[in-house]
């Protein structure tokens, strides 16, 4: 009621309207009245942000380096004013799955809008990537979502080209986001690495990293707002300004990657001093500020609702941000029929040997920090996994909420809900058998690309052999999961298999070249999906 009147209000000055202000005619003398109402700070004053704050008014502005038109932003604050309740959802790597800007985000929209109905979804995951989470999306993702925000500038490669496996998946990742039928606000968020932007003679602290820049563009394509800890804490981070200097880290033993040379721990009365835990992930002050971004964009929605003009769109169809073909040329949108990640990978494996279900992580707290995976260790050791590569109907594709497929021709679930943490009054949602059920028969025409997401990182690491053995056919591939910069990520292999309910896919660890057989040469999987090309945003 109040945004209403405060609406109201700015309406009748701007109609030239406010008689009731003016001096009585007759006397010619003003009364003893009330000031005018200012609905504008009353509403500024409701979206103050309820923490102390630790970027200014300008550092905000300066962060939201893409705005757009925001007409999902704009309808998103619509619906906080009208006193909806709404969902947000999270995908991200490890900056996310830590879960305080998330919680920060929700505390600040709770405050702001109370609603007992507000929901926090976070799917992220830590050591994750786009050629991941893209076709994981549709196992994640409620088809309800008001806010889907999303966070993988740190996890992606350093590519120099779009037409790359890295790009074409993060694109992938936008379009589902944006053809989910409640037109959800979405907002692409950019951490940012000091010691990890380097190049062009400078060993930390590029201002111009190339994966910002390349996802900056596809805001600007797509007309999504995007937020940069880079654009908003580089000036501070540069002149060593308290709580954002880079000089030292929180946590020993971080080598720089440019100098391979460790750099200094900060002592412990100086910590406040400091933004960076360690070289990637930031301390508390950093994830105030992702939050803070979040607000500032979601804070302009609401004013935008409010008291903005009217944007005005073209009444074209094909002008919609749904029908835009993609920006990278050659690629193709997918639609996921079968998803077995996380505890629903599990039973995917149904026969191994030297391979275990195991946790690479086993002294984390949780499930998914623990990184539970079926891994092997030595060449020869194999497993087997069963996956569904039918092209589905869409009815059979979508899950319901207990992780059961909808469609009457999947004697098992197809499309298992994933592991989430959901907070504000909802419920963790747990993924069930993926496996596709009993019984041979093969389905439709044509191929479907399945992904297999594997560990890929610098130590210790094996080559695999990947073949199709039964009910299938697709071509061997030899997948590398090693290499030489030192980060390891859960990133997807893919290749094509023709379709099938019970398709039998073999991994076998190969010895790899100058490697003894008896040194550790490790395979991680960690999830199986397939996807069919589609063209529904293209009709």
């Amino acid at each position: 009621m109040a945004a209403v009147l405060a609406v109201a209000s700015l309406r009748e000055y701007a109609e030239g309207r406010l008689d009731k202000y003016a001096p009585p005619a007759a006397s010619g003398v003003w009364a003893r009245r009330s000031p005018p109402p200012d609905p504008i700070a009353d509403l500024r004053g409701r979206l103050r942000i309820p923490w102390t704050e630790v970027l200014r008014e300008e550092e905000r502005h300066r962060g939201m380096s893409f705005y757009g038109s925001g007409g999902r932003v704009r309808r998103l604050g619509q619906r906080l004013l009208d006193g909806q309740p709404i969902t947000v959802h999270m995908i991200g790597g490890s900056i996310t799955a830590h879960g305080l800007y998330p919680s920060l985000l929700m505390s600040w929209i709770n405050s702001s809008f109370p609603h007992a109905g507000h929901r926090l979804m976070n799917h992220a995951m830590p050591a994750s990537t786009s050629s991941y989470m893209a076709p994981c999306f549709e196992c994640l993702v409620t088809q309800e979502a008001d806010l889907v925000v999303v966070e993988m500038t740190l996890n992606d490669r350093v590519v120099h080209s779009f037409d790359s496996p890295d790009r074409r998946a993060y694109e992938q990742l936008v379009r589902k986001a944006l053809r989910l039928p409640s037109r959800p606000a979405v907002l692409l968020l950019h951490s940012y690495a000091w010691y990890y932007a380097f190049g062009d003679g400078a060993t930390g602290g590029l201002f111009y990293p190339i994966t910002e820049g390349h996802l900056t563009m596809l805001s600007q394509y797509y007309d999504v707002p995007a937020l940069s800890v880079r654009t908003a804490t580089w000036r501070l981070m540069q002149a060593g300004i308290q709580g954002f200097s880079t000089s030292r880290l929180l946590v020993p033993g971080h080598i720089a990657p440019a100098t391979g040379r460790e750099i200094p721990l900060a002592a412990p009365k100086m910590r406040p001093h400091y933004y960076f835990e360690d070289v990637v992930h930031p301390a508390k002050r950093g994830f105030m500020v992702l939050a803070e971004l979040l607000v500032a964009a979601l804070a302009r929605g609401v004013e935008d609702a409010a008291f903005g003009r009217p944007l005005d769109p073209r009444p074209k169809p094909q002008l919609q941000d749904t029908r835009l073909p993609h920006m990278i040329p050659h690629s193709t949108d997918q639609r996921t029929t079968f998803c077995a990640m996380q505890r629903a990978f599990k039973p995917v494996v149904d026969r191994s040997e030297g391979f275990k279900y195991r946790p690479e992580r086993p002294e984390s707290t949780d499930f998914v920090g623990q990184k539970w995976a079926w891994s092997g260790r030595a060449p020869g050791d194999w497993a087997e996994l069963v996956i569904d590569t039918r092209d589905l109907p869409p009815v059979a594709a979508n899950s319901s909420s207990d992780g059961s497929s909808s469609g009457s021709n999947a004697a098992e679930p197809r499309l298992p809900a994933a592991e989430a943490v959901e907070t504000q009054g909802g419920r963790s949602a747990q993924g069930g058998r993926g496996d596709g059920g009993g019984g041979g028969g093969s389905g439709g025409r044509g191929s479907g690309v399945v992904y297999l997401v594997r560990l890929r990182s610098y130590e210790g690491m094996g080559t695999a052999r990947v073949e199709c053995v039964s009910g299938c056919s697709c071509d061997p591939s030899t997948v590398v999961n090693s290499w030489a910069v030192a980060t390891s990520v859960f990133e997807a292999f893919s290749f094509q298999a023709t379709q099938h309910q019970r398709c039998r896919v073999r991994v076998t660890i190969v010895n790899t070249d100058g490697v003894a057989a008896d040194q550790l040469q490790k395979v991680v999987l960690v999830a199986a999906l397939v996807a069919h090309s589609c063209s529904y945003l293209a009709d």
